[in-house]
């Protein structure tokens, strides 16, 4: 056994046992199938002896010199393993051997050999050979993967195109808002963006970005459109404004602009103009704001919007009206978004008991909204109740796709729960 060439060392000497005699331990070892020990006399050898212990087996049989194989691979010696498998033809295990030894571009070739697209665009990405990590990822459908290497590349156009072609909104967004200034479709990527926000009735975060990527990107005549969309967004919402000044902006670079000149004669003088919706690309559609934001401004929830902002979440709310008893929310159900009581009163019972009653600017289902859990108290009409709902999958777009109001909206419901918890515990002290 092996302890016995632990014997033949001689420390006072420092003397050690002859490399053909271990090669010989390893040997036996391997043949009688034992590999767990040829592996610890393996390791135990101070000297690469990788070579020689191949040369004693290359001409062994496959069975044989796949043992080998084995053996360098459990002592992590993945050189001298992959030598021994490519003998073999065993392929695969070459390939992640490849992968451990962190030669990525190496597995990849081989995993695409083999046809494991998967694994061979994993081992291109990780090579960052990303062309060709892309190129087998669409192959076999994976868009994540070619979103986030598109991404990685700033081919912000090409994913864009990707995940649009794949339904991915809430990827297309962020793709989008992500395209530098200096990319030189850096226009196109805002106007897109704009179509899709109006799409899902954002108009007021559209103008934003536009905005924004004016501001960025500067007048020239690549940027004249995004000016352009700008401008006609500003108009049908009513900032007047700022549309002047966008237009007249097109205007000192390109004075006969489309109908940049019949535009700012509507505004100043009253003349028609085409509706936005012949401006949008036919495949976007469009979605009108609500003129009336400023109801919403009297609720509680949202004294720190601003009016954009207010107008915006207006766009996302749609009115209805109970009867009394009707339920609004039911316990162990999630509701389809946030509920805002504009007129009347509505109860919230736990089992028999009414627990609560809301009126006026009160509101139910944010927790459900956010966490995506039902709720366990059911809301009742009491009277007559008008509320805004708002579309649960629309608002949290919008807190995905807006850093400063998704803060503002945390932040109203961390106060609105600590008023929650401070009024249970006062009424539990009170007991």
């Amino acid at each position: 056994m092996f302890r016995e060439i632990e014997f033949e060392f001689d420390e006072s000497q420092g003397s050690f046992v002859p490399t053909s005699k271990v090669i010989n331990y390893i040997k036996n070892y391997i043949i009688s199938g034992n590999i767990e020990e040829a592996v610890s006399a393996y390791q135990s050898c101070k000297e690469d002896i990788g070579e020689m212990i191949f040369n004693e087996f290359k001409t062994s049989s496959k069975v044989t010199l796949r043992a080998v194989g084995e053996m360098f691979k459990q002592a992590r010696d993945y050189n001298m393993a992959i030598k021994c498998f490519t003998v073999t033809q065993n392929f695969e295990e070459v390939a992640k051997l490849y992968e451990k030894n962190y030669e990525f571009e190496k597995a990849a070739q081989m995993y695409e050999k083999l046809n494991l697209l998967e694994n061979a665009a994993n081992n291109y990405e990780k090579a960052k050979q990303y062309e060709k990590a892309i190129e087998l990822y669409r192959k076999i459908g994976n868009t994540e993967k070619v979103l986030l290497c598109e991404k990685t590349i700033g081919k912000f156009t090409d994913a864009t195109e990707w995940a649009i072609d794949n339904s991915m909104s809430s990827d297309v967004i962020e793709i989008l808002r992500k395209v530098p200034p200096a990319d030189e479709k850096f226009s196109e990527a805002r106007i897109k963006l704009a179509n899709i926000l109006i799409q899902k009735g954002n108009s007021a975060m559209a103008l934003k970005f536009l905005i924004e990527g004016c501001k960025l990107s500067g007048i020239s005549q690549k940027s004249l459109e995004m000016f352009y969309k700008a401008g006609v967004l500003a108009t049908e919402l009513n900032y007047k404004e700022h549309a002047i000044k966008l237009f007249r902006i097109i205007q000192s670079v390109s004075p006969d602009y489309r109908d940049v000149q019949d535009r700012l004669a509507f505004i100043e003088g009253g003349v028609k103009l085409p509706e936005l919706s012949q401006f949008v690309d036919e495949e976007c559609g469009y979605t009108s704001v609500m003129r009336d934001a400023d109801k919403i401004h009297k609720i509680p929830l949202f004294d720190m919007l601003s009016m954009n902002e207010l107008k915006m979440v207006y766009s996302m709310c749609s009115e209805k009206t109970y009867k009394p008893t009707d339920i609004l929310i039911k316990s162990g159900v999630i509701p389809e978004g946030l509920f805002i009581i504009r007129e009347g009163i509505v109860d919230v019972m736990v089992g028999n008991s009414i627990v609560a009653s809301l009126k006026d600017g009160d509101y139910i289902g944010e927790m459900s909204m956010i966490l995506n859990e039902p709720p366990t108290a059911s809301c009742i009409a009491h009277s007559i109740v008008k509320v805004y709902v708002i579309n649960r999958n629309k608002f949290m777009d919008m807190l995905e796709s807006d850093v400063q109001f998704s803060s503002k909206i945390f932040k109203m419901f961390a106060l609105e729960l600590s008023k929650r918890l401070s009024k249970t515990n006062k009424m539990l002290n009170d007991k």
